[in-house]
């Protein structure tokens, strides 16, 4: 492997010349410069990155937390986020945190020592980034996140309620994320805000978890739970696809028996039988928009003591999995 070393002694100059002119850290004059490109060209060097980002203080590479690599919903944010990275130079590091905090937190242990540029968090935990770390919440944000993308969970719970009120509902059960999520909150007020006043009846399940390892076992207990309800409203596309699997091997006629809606729009929803309707989040415009929000931190473009923080609203899709508008 070529080392700065050997990029040296071909060009003719000092090492400290080359790692001047590879790190932009001092002047290097015109003929020297030549002499190094002309020597990095020929002998096929590639610096070390670990080793620039020890002398300019940070690398060229954003670490991101994402709580379920196999949530169909996460690669699209983790696309945004690695197309505008590549764009402006940098690599990406993901650490799945399967909802863990201790995950998180060795994964943040992690960066650290690499001296990663920024973080972008989509775990929605009470992580303690680092203070000197630029960090942006993608998504899921806390209370006391500075920086954050997220789409406007509000109103995707009014549209929620808006296309349920138009159908043939019947008794309603809404399906709530962990409570002590943000996200799960507002969805909820944002349902309530078209339920309430329109005096629609419902139930509220609350699940425990988004996780998908879950679905499959909560499909179950709702159904056992409910066993007449003709309306659900789930707490996101892949515990919505679980329940239509249950009913359809139960022989439960979807949307006449019973209609259900999700939460996310995963590529996967449009395949079912029937498709089933969802809010489709801009998972791919957080994730880059985020990562831009990110850039003009670490380019000092935007004061990080300041707070920024962006929505994004999703849109209904509508298939077939509820019932025809009255």
């Amino acid at each position: 492997m070529t080392t700065i070393r050997d990029v040296a002694k071909e060009a003719g100059v000092s090492v400290a010349t080359v790692s001047r002119l590879i790190n932009n850290s001092g002047y290097v004059g015109q003929q020297s410069k030549q002499k190094i490109l002309l020597a990095i060209k020929k002998l096929n060097y590639v610096p070390n990155e670990i080793a620039r980002s020890l002398n300019r203080k940070s690398s060229m590479i954003i670490g991101l937390l994402v709580p379920n690599i196999t949530n169909p919903y996460f690669p699209s944010i983790i696309k945004g986020v690695e197309k505008c990275a590549m764009k402006n130079g940098y690599m990406l590091i993901v650490g799945n945190t399967e909802g863990k905090e201790t995950n998180g937190e060795n994964y943040l242990n992690f960066f650290k020592q690499y001296n990663i540029a920024g973080i972008i968090k989509v775990d929605g935990t009470h992580l303690d980034t680092p203070e000197d770390i630029p960090t942006v919440s993608l998504d899921r944000m806390n209370a006391n996140d500075r920086f954050a993308v997220i789409a406007d969970d509000f109103y995707g719970g009014q549209l929620i309620g808006q296309a349920i009120r138009k159908t043939n509902h019947g008794s309603v059960l809404i399906m709530t994320g962990p409570m002590n999520m943000n996200v799960s909150q507002l969805r909820l007020k944002g349902i309530q805000s078209v339920f309430d006043p329109a005096k629609i009846d419902y139930h509220i399940y609350t699940t425990n978890s988004f996780q998908m390892e879950f679905a499959d076992q909560v499909a179950r207990e709702v159904i056992q739970k409910y066993p007449t309800i003709q309306t659900v409203i789930a707490p996101n596309d892949v515990y919505a696809l679980a329940l239509m699997q249950t009913w359809n091997q139960l022989g439960v006629k979807i949307p006449k028996e019973v209609q259900i809606i999700g939460y996310d729009g995963i590529i996967f929803g449009s395949y079912a039988q029937p498709g089933l309707s969802t809010i489709q989040q801009p998972a791919y415009e957080i994730g880059y928009q985020g990562t831009e929000l990110l850039l003009s931190i670490i380019n000092q473009e935007i004061n990080y003591q300041t707070t920024k923080i962006i929505q994004i609203k999703p849109q209904l899709l509508q298939r077939n999995s509820l019932r025809e508008v009255e």
